[in-house]
Protein backbone atom coordinates (compact mmCIF):
# COMPACT_ATOMS: atom_id res chain seq x y z
CA UNK A 1 0.00 0.00 0.00
CA UNK A 2 1.07 3.08 -0.54
CA UNK A 3 1.02 5.81 2.54
CA UNK A 4 2.30 8.24 0.61
CA UNK A 5 0.80 11.72 0.25
CA UNK A 6 -1.11 12.67 -2.77
CA UNK A 7 -0.36 15.48 -5.09
CA UNK A 8 -3.44 17.62 -6.09
CA UNK A 9 -3.92 17.71 -9.69
CA UNK A 10 -2.53 21.69 -11.21
CA UNK A 11 -5.62 21.36 -14.07
CA UNK A 12 -9.54 21.22 -14.04
CA UNK A 13 -10.54 18.40 -15.40
CA UNK A 14 -12.09 19.26 -18.98
CA UNK A 15 -11.10 23.17 -18.47
CA UNK A 16 -9.76 24.33 -21.91
CA UNK A 17 -6.54 26.23 -20.67
CA UNK A 18 -6.08 27.99 -23.81
CA UNK A 19 -8.96 30.02 -23.77
CA UNK A 20 -8.33 33.85 -22.69
CA UNK A 21 -9.04 34.32 -19.49
CA UNK A 22 -7.89 35.59 -15.70
CA UNK A 23 -5.97 33.05 -13.40
CA UNK A 24 -4.73 34.08 -10.04
CA UNK A 25 -1.32 32.55 -9.68
CA UNK A 26 0.37 32.12 -5.68
CA UNK A 27 3.91 30.75 -5.39
CA UNK A 28 6.33 30.27 -2.02
CA UNK A 29 9.38 30.57 -1.43
CA UNK A 30 11.02 27.45 -0.05
CA UNK A 31 9.86 27.34 3.65
CA UNK A 32 8.21 31.21 3.36
CA UNK A 33 11.89 32.35 3.82
CA UNK A 34 12.07 36.26 3.01
CA UNK A 35 14.34 36.94 -0.13
CA UNK A 36 12.43 38.92 -2.26
CA UNK A 37 12.98 42.51 -0.09
CA UNK A 38 9.68 44.72 0.94
CA UNK A 39 6.34 43.90 -0.20
CA UNK A 40 4.89 47.38 -1.41
CA UNK A 41 2.30 45.63 -4.06
CA UNK A 42 1.61 43.21 -6.14
CA UNK A 43 1.41 42.29 -10.37
CA UNK A 44 -2.23 43.06 -11.25
CA UNK A 45 -2.65 41.72 -14.42
CA UNK A 46 -0.08 40.35 -16.90
CA UNK A 47 -0.91 38.60 -20.35
CA UNK A 48 0.52 34.93 -21.17
CA UNK A 49 2.37 35.51 -24.63
CA UNK A 50 0.81 33.28 -27.56
CA UNK A 51 1.84 29.63 -26.92
CA UNK A 52 3.05 29.55 -23.78
CA UNK A 53 1.41 27.65 -20.67
CA UNK A 54 0.83 28.49 -17.11
CA UNK A 55 2.92 26.07 -16.03
CA UNK A 56 5.91 26.95 -18.50
CA UNK A 57 5.09 30.75 -17.70
CA UNK A 58 5.70 29.53 -14.08
CA UNK A 59 8.58 27.57 -14.80
CA UNK A 60 10.40 30.00 -16.04
CA UNK A 61 10.04 32.49 -13.00
CA UNK A 62 11.27 30.67 -11.06
CA UNK A 63 14.39 29.20 -12.91
CA UNK A 64 15.81 32.37 -14.06
CA UNK A 65 14.92 34.03 -11.03
CA UNK A 66 16.47 30.92 -8.60
CA UNK A 67 19.73 31.50 -10.98
CA UNK A 68 20.32 34.77 -9.70
CA UNK A 69 19.77 34.18 -6.80
CA UNK A 70 22.14 31.51 -6.71
CA UNK A 71 25.35 33.76 -8.56
CA UNK A 72 25.46 35.22 -4.90
CA UNK A 73 23.66 32.27 -2.83
CA UNK A 74 24.53 28.98 -4.15
CA UNK A 75 23.46 27.36 -1.02
CA UNK A 76 19.58 28.52 -1.08
CA UNK A 77 16.63 26.62 -2.00
CA UNK A 78 14.61 29.06 -3.33
CA UNK A 79 10.82 28.30 -4.23
CA UNK A 80 8.40 25.48 -3.14
CA UNK A 81 7.56 22.88 -5.41
CA UNK A 82 4.34 23.58 -7.77
CA UNK A 83 2.01 26.87 -7.13
CA UNK A 84 -1.94 27.57 -6.53
CA UNK A 85 -3.62 28.87 -9.45
CA UNK A 86 -7.39 29.69 -9.74
CA UNK A 87 -9.27 30.48 -12.77
CA UNK A 88 -10.94 33.36 -12.17
CA UNK A 89 -14.74 32.65 -13.89
CA UNK A 90 -17.15 35.87 -13.19
CA UNK A 91 -16.43 39.72 -12.66
CA UNK A 92 -17.44 39.10 -8.68
CA UNK A 93 -14.68 36.67 -8.32
CA UNK A 94 -12.22 39.32 -10.41
CA UNK A 95 -12.94 41.76 -8.14
CA UNK A 96 -12.71 39.97 -5.03
CA UNK A 97 -9.52 38.60 -5.87
CA UNK A 98 -8.62 42.37 -6.99
CA UNK A 99 -9.03 43.63 -3.83
CA UNK A 100 -7.27 40.77 -2.13
CA UNK A 101 -4.31 41.47 -3.72
CA UNK A 102 -4.51 45.44 -3.24
CA UNK A 103 -5.17 44.59 0.69
CA UNK A 104 -3.34 41.62 1.54
CA UNK A 105 0.17 43.16 1.44
CA UNK A 106 -1.03 45.99 3.89
CA UNK A 107 -1.58 43.30 6.77
CA UNK A 108 1.21 41.49 5.55
CA UNK A 109 3.06 42.58 9.58
CA UNK A 110 0.07 40.79 10.81
CA UNK A 111 0.98 37.48 8.89
CA UNK A 112 2.55 34.47 11.19
CA UNK A 113 5.09 34.17 8.58
CA UNK A 114 6.04 38.05 8.60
Amino acid sequence: MNNLPQRKHQRLKDYDYSQVGYYFVTICTQNRVHLFGQIVGAIRESPLPKRSSLSKLIGYLKMNTAKEIHISSKDISVWQRGYHDHIIRSEKEYQEISNYIETNCLKWELDKYY
